[in-house]
C-alpha cells in the first residue's frame, strides 16, 4: 500500500484528548442572545488531494459542535450528523464539546493533511470553538486530528485520535516560546500555545518560527498536540511529537495550496529554510532530490512542514 504522510508520511498514536473548559481568550458580555451565527461549510479546492475526506471530517466537527442552547447532548450531536458517514464512537469521543447550557459554533479555519494512504487519512483540523452561556462569548483554537477509513461507500470518519489538548495548569514557556507566543506575525492555535507552555516544544524550531516571521506572516497548523503520534502507517516516532517540527498552512495570510504555481514566492522561502539546515522540509517541492532533506508528495500540497531530527 502506498502511503504518503506529515514528516515523510504519518500513523495514529494520539489518545483522545479531553478538551477543558479554560480558553484563552474571554470576551466581555456583548449580548444576552442564546445563538451564534452559524459558520459557512468548508469547501475543498481544485486539485485537492483529499476533497472528500477533507469535506466530510470538517462537515462532522461542525455538525457536532454546532447548535442552540440547551441543544449540546450526545443525543441531538447524533441527530445533527445524520446522513453523514462515522463511526457512533466519534460522537462519544466529542462529549467535551457538547455543553448543554450553552449555544455553540465551530468554525473551520483549515483542514490540512496529517496523513494519506489509499484507504486512511489524518485530517487535522484546525477548529474555532465558540460558546455563549449567558450572555457571555468565549472562544478557543484548536487543532483537532480527525481520522477516516475509505470504504466501498466512500469516506468514513473513524476516530478523532486527538482533541487539541489542554492548557498546563502552571504555563511556562521558555524565553524563546514567549517571544513566538507573543509575536503578532505568527497565528498560532491554542493548541500550540499550550505546547508552548507546557515546555514540550524545542527552542531550535521556535527560533526558525521567529526568523520567519520577520519578513512574513505564518498560519500555524500544529506544533505537537493534533498531530499524529507516528508517522503515518508506519511505527517511526514523528518530529512533531518529540516538539521538534511545525507545520505551516499559510504564509503571508495565503494558503500554501494556492502558492504552488511556477514562480512562487514561497519558493525563496523554502530554499531558505534548506540553506539554514532542516532535516525535514515538506513543501511542495522536493528541491534536492532523493534521500535530501527537501522532498514532496500529495499530503505536503497543503502546507509547509520544517523540523529537524534529535541527536
Amino acid at each position: 500500500m502506498l502511503a504518503v504522510a506529515c514528516t515523510n508520511p504519518e500513523e495514529a498514536g494520539d489518545p483522545p484528548a479531553a478538551l477543558s473548559d479554560s480558553t484563552t481568550t474571554t470576551q466581555a458580555p456583548t449580548t444576552t442572545a442564546t445563538t451564534l451565527p452559524p459558520p459557512p461549510a468548508w469547501e475543498a479546492s481544485a486539485g485537492d488531494p483529499a476533497p472528500e475526506a477533507k469535506e466530510l471530517a470538517t462537515g462532522v466537527l461542525q455538525a457536532i459542535g454546532t447548535y442552540r442552547e440547551g441543544e449540546g447532548t450526545v443525543v441531538l450531536a447524533g441527530e445533527r450528523v445524520t446522513g453523514l458517514s462515522l463511526a457512533p464512537a466519534v460522537v462519544d469521543a466529542a462529549g467535551p464539546f457538547l455543553i448543554p447550557d450553552a449555544a455553540s459554533t465551530v468554525e473551520i479555519v483549515y483542514p490540512q493533511l496529517g496523513g494519506l494512504t489509499s484507504t486512511r487519512a489524518s485530517i487535522m483540523t484546525v477548529i474555532r470553538h465558540r460558546t455563549l452561556i449567558s450572555g457571555e462569548q468565549r472562544s478557543v483554537t484548536r487543532t483537532v486530528d480527525v481520522r477516516l477509513e475509505l470504504g466501498p461507500d466512500g469516506w468514513s470518519v473513524t476516530e478523532l485520535a486527538s482533541l487539541g489538548g489542554d492548557p498546563p495548569s502552571t504555563p511556562t514557556p521558555t524565553p524563546t516560546g514567549q517571544q513566538v507566543i507573543d509575536n503578532d506575525r505568527i497565528e498560532l492555535p491554542d493548541s500550540a500555545v499550550w505546547d508552548i507552555g507546557a515546555g514540550g516544544v524545542d527552542d531550535v524550531i521556535l527560533q526558525r518560527l521567529l526568523d520567519l516571521a520577520v519578513d512574513h506572516t505564518l498560519s500555524v497548523t500544529v506544533l505537537a498536540t493534533g498531530h499524529p503520534r507516528n508517522v503515518f502507517d508506519s511505527d517511526n516516532l514523528s518530529n512533531h511529537t518529540a516538539g521538534r517540527a511545525v507545520d505551516i498552512w499559510a504564509v503571508d495570510g495565503v494558503p500554501v495550496f494556492d502558492q504552488r504555481g511556477e514562480g512562487s514566492p514561497l519558493l525563496e522561502l523554502v530554499r531558505g529554510e534548506l540553506a539554514a539546515g532542516v532535516t525535514e522540509l515538506g513543501s511542495p517541492w522536493d528541491l534536492d532530490g532523493a534521500g535530501g532533506p527537501s522532498f514532496t508528495n500529495a499530503v505536503h500540497q497543503d502546507h509547509l512542514h520544517l523540523a529537524y531530527d534529535g541527536p
